[in-house]
C-alpha cells in the first residue's frame, strides 16, 4: 500500500536515472515525451528535503516565539553566554583580552571554543553584543541549524528507503519531534552537537561520491568537521574516528565519475590538514590563555565521572555536592570506577543499567512544557516509539548490508556509509552512561534513530507489512502499556512476595522483547538484499549478522531490566473522601533520644498530590492548628536555598501550574507535648467537609530498602527529567532506624461498619502511608529533667500548649533528624 502511494506520488526514478543517457540516445520524439515527466521529477529531488526545512524551521519559530526565551538563560547556558560576551567584545569592540586574569582563559577551557564561538558570530553577525535578556538571535540561528538537519535527514530517507514519500515522512517526523523543539530555544551544547554530527556524515557520503577533481576538497571538509566535532562534544571522540576511519579506509574514496579509486593517500591527507586546521587554532588559543595547549576542552570529565558514578546521588549533579563527588574528583577515571565497584559493587551495577534507560528512555523535556497541545506521555510515546523502530532497523540495516565495504557496488557505497555511520553513532552515545547521563545527551543520536526507524519500516512495507505488523504492534502495545503503567504494586499485592513481582515483570517484558526480535528476524530474514538483484538475506555474512545484532540487542535488553529491578517503584495511591481517614501507628521508646538529647522539634512528613490545607490531622487525638509548609520552603544548611526554589518555581510556571497544586512532600509541625516518647503515638490525617485528597504510599523494596527523598541533596537533572512529577530531591536509602518497621497502617472509614482495610495486605507487606513523623535534634541541647510525656499531663491545656510550640518550625539547619 505504501509503495503504491510513493510510486503515484513520485515514481521509482532511480533505476530511470541510471539509465537516462542511453535512452535518450536513442529514443524516439514519443520516447523523449514519455520521458520529460521523469526526468522533470529528478530534477526536483530536493522537494522533500526543502518542504521539511521550512516546517521545521516554522515549527521551531513558532515555538520560540510562543515562550519567553529570556527565562533559557540559566545553568550552563550562562556559563556559555558570559564566554560568548567576551568573545563577542573582542570582535565588536577591538577589546584586548586581560591575560593576566585567568577567569576567561579558564572559562573557555572548560567550555570550549565552539559554543561561545557560536554565540559571539551571530552577534557580531548582526553588529550587536549579546545580552541574556535578548537572546533571541541565538534562538533563531539555532533553529536555522536544526532546520537543516531536518532537510539532511529527509534526503537521507528518501535515499536509504528509495521513496520519497518515506524521505518526507522522516523529515517531518524529525520536524515535530520533541527534542528538535525544545532544544531550538535551549542554550546547549547539544544543538551544535547534532548539527555537527549530521554534517559529518553528509561530508563523508559527498567524500565517497565526489569526482576526481572535487575528492580531495570534500575530504578537507570532512575533516575540518571531524575536529570541530571534537570541540563541540569531546566525548564523541570515538565516534568521530570511527567514522573517520571508515570514511578514508573503510570505502574507495570518490566513487562517481572520474573517481579517485587508488589515489587515497592524497585524500587521507588533504583530511589530515583538515583535521589540523581545526585543532591546532584551539590548541593554540589556549596555550596563550593559560599557559597549557590543550587538545581537547576540558569539560572536568573527572568530576563528572565522579558524580555519575556516586550511588548516593543516583548518579545525579547534586546541591550540596555528595561526599564521594568531593572525594573521587581528583582520581584518574579508572581510579574513580574502581573506587565506586569496591565501595558498593552490586548499587554501582545496578546504577549503571538504570542510566541506560535514563539516557534513551525519556525525550528531552527539560521545563515539561507541552508542546502543539501534546503533553509529556504522548511526547514520551513517540520518543520511545522511534527508539523501539530505531533497534529493528539496525537488525533491518544488518538484513540488508553486508558490510562488504569495499567492494560494494558504486550505487549502494553512499547507502551504506550512511546506515553504518548510523549504527556506530547510536551505539558510540553509550559512552555517556558513566557520566550523569542525562536525555539531552542522546539528542545527537535521535535523527539517526529516526533514520533507521524509517528504514526498517520501509523494509517490511512490502508483501509481508501487514503481516509484520500482526506480529508486531501486540508485543510493541504491551511493552509500552509496561514502561508507562506501574504494574509492581499490583503484582506485589497479589504475590505477596517482592521477588515475585519483580521476576513476574522481567520475564513478561523479556518475553515481548524476544517476541518482537524474533518476529523481526523472522521477517526480515525472507526480505532481499538489493531490489534489483534480488539477493537473499540468507546469505551466511548477512545472516550471521543479523543472529549476532538479535542477541546482542536481547542480551542488553535483558541486563537493562535486572538493573531497573533497584528503581521499580513499589508506590500507591489512596484517594480520601467522606469520613475516610488514613492512620499510622508509630511506636518510640527510649532510643529515640540520641546522645543525651531530646528532640528539639517535631513535625509529619507527607506526600500529597494536592495542597493539604483542607485537611484535618490529628497526633494522639489532639487536632493541629498549623498548616502545611512545603518542603522546599523548610531551611537547609546549604547556600543554594534560593537557587533551588527559584528553579522548583520557574519549572512550576513553565508547566502552567499552582507551586502549591502541584505533588510534592509537606513538612507539618507538631507540638512535643502530643508525642508519646515510650510508646505508641496514632497519625490520623482526614479530608475537610465535601472535600478529597490523595496520599501517597509505597512498600519497601528489598534490594534498596525505604528510601525517601533527601533532606538535604537536591538536584536539577533529576527535576528535569522527572517527567510525572516535579521533584528535584535524590532517594535516600532509610535504615531500619529511620522508619520503625513494626508501625502500621490502616484506612478509618465510619461510615461503614465491617473492617474496610484497603491496605490490610499491604500492612502485611510491611506497606504503609507516607505519612511520616519527624523528629530534630539540635546539636549541644541538653536533656530536659523532665519528659514531654509528665509535661503533656502537666499542661492545663493542650490546645494553647500546642499553638505555643508550634510556633518552632522544623529547620535543616545543622540538625540531626530521624523519621519514623
Amino acid at each position: 500500500m505504501v509503495n503504491l502511494l510513493d510510486n503515484k506520488l513520485n515514481g521509482e526514478t532511480d533505476s530511470a536515472t541510471s539509465q537516462g543517457s542511453k535512452a535518450r540516445s536513442s529514443a524516439g520524439p514519443h520516447d523523449l515525451k514519455s520521458q520529460s515527466g521523469t526526468l522533470q521529477e529528478h530534477r526536483i529531488w530536493w522537494l522533500a528535503p526543502a518542504i521539511c526545512f521550512f516546517v521545521s524551521l516554522t515549527v521551531s519559530l513558532l515555538h520560540i516565539f510562543a515562550h519567553d526565551p529570556g527565562s533559557r538563560i540559566v545553568q550552563d547556558s550562562e556559563f556559555y553566554f558570559q564566554t560568548g560576551q567576551r568573545l563577542a567584545e573582542v570582535i565588536l569592540q577591538s577589546h584586548q583580552l586581560d591575560f593576566s586574569r585567568n577567569d576567561f582563559g579558564s572559562a573557555i577551557v572548560i567550555n570550549g571554543p565552539a559554543v561561545p564561538l557560536f554565540i559571539a558570530s551571530v552577534y557580531a553577525l548582526l553588529g550587536k553584543l549579546p545580552s541574556p535578556q535578548d537572546p533571541l538571535p541565538i534562538f533563531v540561528a539555532q533553529a536555522i541549524l536544526q532546520a537543516f538537519v531536518t532537510a539532511v535527514i529527509a534526503g537521507w530517507s528518501s535515499k536509504l528507503t528509495r521513496s520519497r514519500f518515506f524521505g518526507l515522512t522522516t523529515g517531518l517526523c524529525w520536524a515535530f519531534y520533541p527534542g528538535t523543539i525544545t532544544s531550538s530555544c535551549l542554550l546547549f551544547a547539544e544543538n551544535l552537537s547534532v548539527f555537527t554530527t549530521v554534517l559529518l556524515v553528509w561530508l563523508g557520503s559527498c567524500l565517497l561520491g565526489a569526482t576526481n577533481k572535487r575528492a580531495p576538497y570534500w575530504a578537507a571538509a570532512f575533516g575540518f568537521c571531524t575536529g570541530w566535532l571534537l570541540l563541540v562534544r569531546s566525548a564523541l571522540l570515538p565516534t568521530a574516528f570511527v567514522i573517520g576511519c571508515l570514511t578514508l579506509f573503510g570505502f574507495n574514496c570518490g566513487s562517481g565519475e572520474g573517481s579517485t579509486r587508488g589515489k587515497g593517500w592524497k585524500i587521507r591527507l588533504f583530511a589530515l590538514v583538515g583535521v589540523l586546521s581545526a585543532l591546532i587554532p584551539w590548541m593554540v588559543t589556549s596555550k596563550v590563555l593559560t599557559g597549557t595547549a590543550e587538545l581537547l576542552p576540558k569539560r572536568m570529565p573527572s568530576w563528572n565521572l565522579a558524580l555519575g558514578c556516586d550511588t548516593l546521588s543516583g548518579g545525579w549533579q547534586t546541591m550540596p555536592v555528595t561526599p564521594f563527588t568531593v572525594d573521587s574528583h581528583t582520581r584518574k577515571p579508572l581510579a574513580i570506577i574502581a573506587k565506586a565497584v569496591k565501595d558498593d559493587p552490586i548499587n554501582f551495577g545496578a546504577l549503571m543499567l538504570r542510566k541506560v534507560n535514563r539516557l534513551w528512555g525519556e525525550p528531552w523535556l527539560d521545563y515539561h512544557k507541552h508542546i502543539f497541545g501534546l503533553n509529556t506521555t504522548a511526547m514520551t510515546l513517540f520518543h520511545q516509539l522511534v527508539c523501539l523502530l530505531g533497534v529493528l532497523g539496525i537488525l533491518a540495516a544488518c538484513a540488508e548490508f553486508r558490510f562488504s565495504f569495499r567492494s560494494a557496488a558504486a550505487e549502494r557505497t553512499v547507502p551504506m556509509f550512511i546506515a553504518s555511520s548510523s549504527i556506530l553513532i547510536v551505539i558510540a552515545h553509550m559512552a555517556f552512561i558513566p557520566f550523569e547521563a542525562l536525555p539531552r545527551y542522546a539528542l545527537s543520536a535521535m535523527p539517526f534513530l529516526m533514520l533507521l526507524s524509517a528504514f526498517y519500516l520501509k523494509k517490511i512495507s512490502g508483501k509481508n507489512f501487514w503481516g509484520a505488523c500482526l506480529m508486531t504492534a501486540p508485543p510493541v502495545i504491551a511493552l509500552l502499556f509496561l514502561w508507562h503503567h506501574n504494574c509492581l504494586p499490583q503484582l506485589y499485592d497479589l504475590t505477596g512476595s517482592f521477588a515475585s513481582a519483580v521476576a513476574i515483570l522481567v520475564v513478561a517484558q523479556a518475553l515481548l522483547i524476544g517476541w518482537i526480535l524474533f518476529t523481526n528476524w523472522r521477517v526480515l530474514k525472507g526480505l532481499p538484499v538489493n531490489e534489483q538483484s534480488g539477493e537473499s538475506t540468507g546469505a551466511p555474512g548477512s545472516l550471521m549478522a543479523l543472529n549476532i545484532a538479535t542477541i546482542s540487542l536481547a542480551a542488553i535488553a535483558a541486563f537493562v531490566l535486572i538493573g531497573n529491578c533497584s528503581e521499580f517503584s513499589t508506590e500507591w495511591s489512596c484517594k480520601l473522601h467522606g469520613a475516610q481517614a488514613a492512620c499510622r501507628a508509630i511506636s518510640l521508646d527510649s532510643t529515640t533520644s540520641t546522645s543525651g538529647t531530646e528532640p528539639g522539634w517535631a513535625a509529619l512528613l507527607i506526600d500529597s498530590d494536592k495542597s493539604l490545607d483542607n485537611a484535618l490531622f490529628e497526633v494522639n487525638g489532639h487536632p493541629l492548628q498549623a498548616k502545611p509548609l512545603s518542603i522546599y520552603d523548610v531551611p537547609t544548611s546549604y547556600q543554594y536555598q534560593q537557587t533551588k526554589l527559584y528553579i522548583m518555581h520557574l519549572m512550576v510556571e513553565k508547566r502552567g501550574d499552582q507551586f502549591n497544586q502541584i505533588r510534592q512532600w509537606r513538612v507539618l509541625p507538631v507540638p512535643l507535648t502530643y508525642l508519646n516518647m515510650s510508646g505508641i503515638n496514632k497519625i490520623a490525617i482526614k479530608p475537610a467537609l465535601n472535600s478529597e485528597i490523595t496520599i501517597y504510599g509505597d512498600f519497601p523494596n528489598p534490594l534498596v530498602g525505604r528510601r525517601l527523598p533527601s533532606l538535604t541533596y537536591f538536584t536539577v537533572g533529576k527535576l528535569q527529567y522527572s517527567l510525572d512529577a516535579l521533584e528535584g530531591r535524590v532517594l535516600e536509602k532509610c535504615g531500619p532506624e529511620w522508619v520503625e518497621t513494626n508501625s502500621r497502617s490502616w484506612l478509618q472509614d465510619k461510615d461503614k461498619s465491617g473492617p474496610v482495610d484497603v491496605i490490610d495486605k499491604c500492612t502485611a507487606l510491611k506497606g504503609c502511608y507516607r505519612a511520616y513523623l519527624m523528629l530534630g535534634f539540635e546539636p549541644g541541647q541538653k536533656a530536659k529533667a523532665e519528659s514531654n510525656a509528665q509535661k503533656a499531663k502537666a499542661a492545663p491545656n493542650a490546645a494553647d500548649t500546642g499553638r505555643t510550640a508550634d510556633k518552632r518550625l522544623p529547620t535543616f539547619v545543622n540538625q540531626t533528624i530521624r523519621i519514623y
